[in-house]
């Protein structure tokens, strides 16, 4: 009889701790997905701004191939950069990432200027308006100022 219970309690043990490293699992995919979110829209940004620091006179999107990204970049799906005035603006479409407010959050310990636009204006994931952008940017992106 004691030996029924044990493998009861051994077998409750194993899915349990089989339950832990799944949800273990899942938290390491989705912040794998947030910074590899953050380092593609700052790839991006790095792109625009040197096109924009030669090319000062230039507004409007660019592609990434004139902005001198590499041949191995690839771009998400609505992915564009933006210059206006020496400034470059690297745009996401928020639906093409998993966590805005991870992003957000990621972007910004390394001091970057990141929101979310709204119009010609950049806020911040509360709402705070924390910037102004040139028009062309679709209204609900993630927008990496550089």
């Amino acid at each position: 009889m004691w030996q029924l219970v044990f493998a009861c309690l051994m077998t409750i043990a194993s899915i349990t701790l089989a339950q832990v490293e799944t949800a273990k699992a899942r938290l390491l995919l989705a912040r794998m997905e947030i910074q590899h979110s953050a380092l593609t829209i700052e790839q991006m940004a790095t792109f625009g701004s040197a096109y924009a620091h030669a090319n000062p006179s230039a507004a409007g999107a660019i592609g990434f191939a004139a902005a001198g990204a590499p041949a191995w970049f690839v771009a998400p799906p609505g992915a564009q950069v933006f210059v206006n005035a020496g400034t470059a603006y690297a745009v996401l479409p928020a639906a093409n990432v998993a966590d805005v407010a991870g992003v957000l959050g990621e972007a910004r310990e390394h001091g970057l200027l990141i929101g979310l636009s709204s119009g010609t204006q950049l806020q911040d994931g509360t709402g705070l308006i924390i910037g102004n952008l040139p028009a062309g940017i679709p209204a609900g992106s993630l927008v990496l100022v550089q």
